[in-house]
């Protein structure tokens, strides 16, 4: 593979790669005979899947219920836990309008890196809890 060595490539982007890797295990957290997860994948703005809930009839067939929640997954490797266990990350007010316009229940949902563990927090109880902070000076959200 020598020669690859002085070749004009594109370099390896660490921020795509670790979106990978929690997308990569965010996907089996959900049970595929209860939720399909889609890809937002063309232009994503600020939602990287639609979850639709599927239901089980009582005559053992599943159904597509076309009751959905959107999720924003962020992740991070360098961001340390606060004292009480809880991280903080900075997000976009403009983020935050996107989700809460699209018109229905939308999550953010975090990956540690680190400790390869997930944290999640609806974005209606994010925005109160930031107007909250504001309210006090503070600017950064904790997810407990």
């Amino acid at each position: 593979m020598k020669q690859y060595d002085d070749m004009n490539l594109p370099k390896v982007n660490q921020n795509e790669s670790l979106e990978t890797i929690s997308s990569n295990f965010f996907r089996p957290l959900l049970d595929v005979n209860r939720f399909e997860i889609r890809s937002e994948t063309v232009r994503d703005k600020g939602i990287d899947f639609h979850v639709e809930l599927k239901k089980e009839q009582s005559n053992g067939d599943s159904v597509y219920t076309n009751f959905r929640f959107a999720v924003q997954l962020k992740a991070t490797e360098s961001i340390e836990a606060n004292t009480d266990g809880s991280f903080s990350i900075q997000i976009d007010s403009s983020n935050i309008n996107y989700l809460l316009n699209n018109g229905m229940p939308s999550f953010y949902v975090f990956y540690h890196k680190p400790t390869q563990a997930f944290y999640y927090e609806s974005t209606n109880n994010f925005l109160l809890n930031c107007k909250g902070r504001m309210l006090t000076g503070a600017n950064k959200k904790s997810i407990p």
